[in-house]
């Protein structure tokens, strides 16, 4: 297990991690989630010990890895370009890994073969050995150099950004295949994204990281239900947040105890009727003041008394358009609650 505690380290007296504490259990993929310059990849940076803290401790399963270089703590650094050998065939690439860990442990050129193989099946690549990197696409690359980190098979592999450099379409098809890999693999995984669905569908623990400090620790599920602040809520990607009375009379619509701040994700409250009045306490009225198709629906902006502005959804055939009145229904499982601060 890999564990963090009190980690602080500065450059120029500002603090780039800032008493950063943190576990990864062993076979657990835990995802550091943050905006740029919040620490992330300098925090996998003092991991794999290309960084020296200035104060606190890096510890693996108790030991101590202040005097552990790099090259000897078995973890395996996987950065977002994934830096394949261009003048090297995928296989050979691969093999490249296993080539260094036969100097821990005793591994024959069948024996390579044989990995290598059952590596690019696990990430989907069975009959792309002889193919040089130029030839692939962006996730075909991204994909060799999962294969060829996890050929050593390390204690614990670290991905910076793994996805970033693939377009939008191509990164979340892949980010469900990679966390897939991941789990298959068992190998206990420390990932840094800045890209919350990134995050979500690769980690079954998260951390989220801002201005150096960890706000926010726990199993995915939860982060998402429960932000710690509302800072925290609009980064995971909720629409807004509403305190105070707005607060107490969309929770009342949405038939939740009240109490505390709301945020609510941009699918919260969906159009069921035009209309003037709500026949219903549990629906709200409202007056349409922005409106934009999408494939999968029309999102609006509305204006509703005692609330003010809210974010909804109407299906993808609605002609609804600015100056509508409508009616609104709260989805209260896209509604979280949020601590005041």
């Amino acid at each position: 297990m890999l564990r963090l505690d009190d980690v602080t380290l500065r450059y120029d007296d500002e603090p780039a991690l800032d008493r950063v504490t943190l576990g990864v259990p062993d076979g657990a993929v835990v995802g550091v989630l943050g905006p740029s310059g919040c620490g992330k990849s300098t925090l996998l940076r003092v991991v794999a010990g290309l960084e020296r803290p200035d104060t606190g401790r890096v510890r693996w399963d108790d030991r101590d890895l202040a005097r552990v270089p790099t090259h000897k703590r078995g973890f395996a650094l996987m950065f977002q370009d994934g830096q394949l050998f261009a003048h090297l065939t995928v296989a050979a690439n691969v093999a490249y890994a296993l080539k260094v860990a036969r100097r821990r442990a005793r591994v024959g050129r069948r024996g390579r073969a044989a990995r290598v193989e059952e590596l690019l099946a696990l990430v989907g690549l069975e009959g792309f050995g002889h193919r040089l990197p130029a030839s692939l696409s962006g996730g075909e690359r991204q994909r060799v150099a999962l294969a060829r980190a996890l050929a050593g098979s390390p204690r614990l592999l670290l991905l910076d950004e793994p996805l970033s450099a693939l377009d939008t379409g191509l990164r979340e098809r892949l980010a469900g295949d990679l966390g897939r890999i991941l789990r298959e693999a068992g190998t206990t995984t420390l990932v840094v994204t800045h890209d919350q669905e990134e995050a979500f569908a690769l980690s079954d623990r998260l951390v989220l990281l801002r201005a150096g400090r960890v706000v926010q620790e726990g199993p995915a599920a939860e982060v998402w239900s429960g932000p710690a602040d509302a800072t925290t809520a609009l980064f995971l990607g909720y629409a807004r947040v509403l305190d105070g009375d707005p607060a107490v009379r969309l929770l009342r619509a949405a038939d939740l105890e009240p109490g505390g701040a709301v945020a609510l994700r941009r699918s919260a409250l969906e159009v069921v009727d035009e209309g003037t009045s709500a026949p219903d306490p549990e629906l709200l009225a409202g007056r349409v003041v922005e409106a934009r198709a999408t494939p999968d629906q029309v999102r609006l902006v509305a204006v509703v008394p005692g609330i003010g502005e809210v974010d909804a959804v109407a299906p993808p055939s609605s002609t609804i358009g600015p100056g509508a009145r409508v009616v609104l229904r709260v989805e209260p499982s896209r509604v979280a609650r949020v601590p005041v601060a």
